[in-house]
Order: structure tokens, then sequence, then C-alpha cells
């Protein structure tokens, strides 16, 4: 999407060229009059369109920012992750569309990047724990650790920068149930430990090895969701809901995180002078 326009699709009616024409719609970055505006590539599943806004009020002013999302268990995955958890999961009705996906994606990044854009993944953590606990499941992981390196090499081949955005907490209940008693509020607090042991363990793994490489970065967003020892269904220090659901950001939420965001890109030198 660019900036902030969003627009949904639904697969039963789009085909495959009417998608790929919508992903090459999002992906084209506003390069200036000159040519040389640095862009942002915001790509992921539906948490990266739960925290685009943070992101553009980030760089406002600093970069072209892009962004395009895909959900129902799709987003930037391998062809074998697909076949296997998103085709499972969806009665196949969504491989597919999963597929010219990630193709146009593909596509669209060795088309439009340049030397000092960056591309920010940012996904639902595509838990491990799940994936092996399924046949095969150990080479599920293994073919999205090749899908997230080939991104890697891509990326640096083209002078550009890779960004890995860590992915929030899952609170165990509805967000909006939380605010009913304090029994309900309760209900709706996971420690921060448990969200580093159960829920987050692989894409610390992952990222943080993927982040070795120069040219490529890892932020971890969790325990900026989190306030002493407790994750729940708020901005920290606030009564403003954090969560739509029990997994996406509000935008309220989304927009706390900028100065974190902001700061991040500006520590790490993505930004630049330009």
């Amino acid at each position: 999407m660019a900036e902030s326009e969003a627009e949904w699709i639904g697969d039963d009616v789009w085909g495959e060229e009417d998608e790929k024409a919508w992903v090459r719609s999002c992906l084209v970055p506003d390069r200036g009059e000159s040519g040389t505006r640095r862009a942002v590539f915001l790509i992921g599943d539906s948490h990266a369109g739960a925290i685009a806004p943070g992101l553009l009020a980030a760089l406002e002013g600093a970069a072209s920012v892009v962004w395009i999302a895909a959900g129902f268990g799709c987003g930037f995955v391998s062809p074998l992750f697909n076949r296997r958890v998103v085709a499972a999961e969806d009665d196949g009705f969504f491989e597919d569309a999963c597929r010219y996906f990630n193709d146009e994606v593909d596509a669209q990044l060795q088309a439009q990047l340049k030397p000092c854009d960056v591309v920010v993944i940012h996904h639902r953590e595509w838990n491990p724990a799940r994936t092996m606990k399924m046949q095969g499941g150990a080479d599920v992981r293994a073919s999205m650790i090749e899908r997230l390196r080939w991104l890697q090499r891509t990326v640096n081949a083209r002078g550009a920068k890779l960004v890995f955005l860590g992915d929030v907490p899952t609170i165990p209940a509805l967000g909006k149930r939380c605010a009913m008693s304090s029994a309900a509020e309760a209900e709706c607090e996971i420690s921060w430990s448990e969200v580093q042991a159960t829920q987050h363990a692989g894409e610390y793994e992952v990222y943080e090895m993927l982040a070795q490489t120069p040219g490529t970065y890892y932020l971890r967003l969790d325990s900026l969701m989190c306030a002493g020892g407790l994750c729940d269904a708020f901005i920290p220090g606030t009564s403003t809901f954090a969560y739509g659901d029990d997994n996406h950001l509000t935008t309220e939420a989304s927009i706390y995180l900028w100065p974190w965001l902001c700061a991040f890109f500006q520590d790490s030198g993505l930004l630049g002078t330009t």
C-alpha cells in the first residue's frame, strides 16, 4: 500500500493477474522529482498491516514508505510453508493467492530496490512449535529460513538494508473483553517471561542469527508492549486498548510504537542523510 492507503481484496473474486497487479501498485515508491528519494518497503502478513501506521509516522518525511500485507496465514512465506501450513489451515482456499502474492513481491523487490532502500519484514511469529508438530515440520522451518536468506541475499546485492521487526505478544483473551471487570482484565494477562519462552523463542533464534550478517537488523517489539513483568490488553501505562483481538495491534498501539521505530532507524543509520 502506498503511504496510508488501505485496500482489501477477496481472492475468490480476483484472479492471478488481478492480484499481481495489486501487489505491483502497492510496491512502487514515490522517488520524488529527482528519482533519488529513499524507499522503505514493509512486507508481511496481517500484523504488517496493523503496524503500518506506526512505521509511517516514524519515517514521515525521511523516506517513501510503501507496504503490502497478506492475511490468512500467508505473508512473506516459503512455497513449502504455503503448501503445508496455509493450505492446511484454510482447506487450500488461500494457497493460490498466497503463491501469487509471494511471486509478485519477489518480482517487485527485484525491480524496485535501489541502494540505501530498506526492506522491513513483520509477521506474526511463524511458530516453529506449530510446524514442528506436523509431519515434516522441521523441513517447513528450514524452508522459511532459506526463504529469508534468499531475501537477505537479494537485498544485500542491491546495496539495500533488511530489517526484521519482531512480533508483539499474543494475549490470552480478546482485548475488549478485558475491560469488563478486574477478573476479566486478569484473564488477559500473560507474563513477560512466558511470552519469551513460549511465543517468541523461535523468532529470537532465527532473526538474531540472520542479523549477524552485515546489512541486516532485528528489533524486538514484544517488551515494548509489556510493563512490570506483565503483558495485557492495554498500551503500557494507559487504559487504551492495544489489541483489536488477541494479537493484532490497534491503530493507537501502532502509533504508540513510532518513537521506538524512529529511534531504531536513526540509531542503526538506516535513514542516512538524504
